[in-house]
């Protein structure tokens, strides 16, 4: 049984988008853009009908002689052996490097994590504090710096008092409310094992001060501010679950891991 934990994530239209483009030169060290996924827009793409240009995405998906990548607000299906990212993660920014039968594929390691726009292409604000107020369509956020009024589209459970994440565009309404996280339900552990699981995705055993453990599991939407190749034994996260189970170890759905 399972036990849900009230941490929204976004309801609003703005999709995951870890966007790969096609490279260009003045393109190459753009980010993609990245939140909430479309994964229902998925088309194949046999390599062969056309010229072939340099790809940048987020591997969503490994099939023995295919993968998936979430590109420009789509997956996209690449007929690339399995082999070729045996030493990559789901979830891992990749780089597809056209060349005369298909695609080299390396990781994309210029991707800047701070760096993070919507679909639309609206610049994504993070701030750190606390509510100071709820009201029917607003809330107030206080941090060090500032007092901010956010706009809460409705898909948010927010209270008075919660400190937190939140992120933010601007609009012509005013700061729009993209994501929350709540800073109460925060893990913070330290990895004991990382696995490559079967189909790819990243497998995190951490446990947290009281030594207790915790199993997580990175989904391609998963949020996170690192390489997860990156990641190595002994490495302190900031886990924001979305539900824990009551399983030992206890398993953890996350919608964003901070190193």
């Amino acid at each position: 049984m399972r036990k849900y934990i009230k941490i929204l994530s976004l309801g609003i239209a703005l999709s995951l988008v870890f966007c790969a483009c096609t490279l260009t030169n003045d393109e190459i060290n753009d980010n993609y853009k990245e939140d909430n996924k479309n994964d229902s827009n998925i088309e194949n793409n046999e390599n062969t009908s056309e010229e072939l240009n340099d790809i940048i995405g987020k591997l969503y998906e490994i099939n023995d002689d295919e993968i998936k990548v979430f590109s420009n607000g789509e997956t996209k299906s690449y007929k690339i052996n399995a082999d070729k990212v045996k030493d990559f993660y789901i979830g891992e920014n990749i780089l597809l490097k056209a060349n005369e039968t298909g695609y080299d594929v390396s990781l994309y390691d210029q991707y800047d994590f701070n760096k993070r726009v919507t679909e639309a292409g609206d610049q994504i604000t993070r701030i750190v504090g606390k509510i100071k107020e709820v009201g029917d369509e607003f809330i107030t956020a206080v941090t060090d710096d500032e007092e901010i009024q956010i706009l809460n589209p409705g898909d948010f459970v927010l209270s008075k008092d919660t400190s937190a994440i939140f992120d933010y565009v601007v609009t012509d309404k005013g700061n729009q409310l993209v994501n929350f996280y709540d800073e109460s339900v925060k893990l913070d552990l330290t990895i004991k094992r990382l696995t490559r699981e079967i189909n790819g995705r990243l497998l995190i055993l951490a446990n947290n001060v009281d030594n207790k453990d915790y199993e997580i599991s990175v989904k391609p939407e998963t949020l996170v501010n690192i390489s997860l190749s990156s990641l190595k034994l002994g490495d302190k996260i900031a886990v924001y679950p979305i539900s824990i189970s009551d399983q030992n170890p206890t398993k953890v759905d996350t919608n964003m891991i901070i190193k």
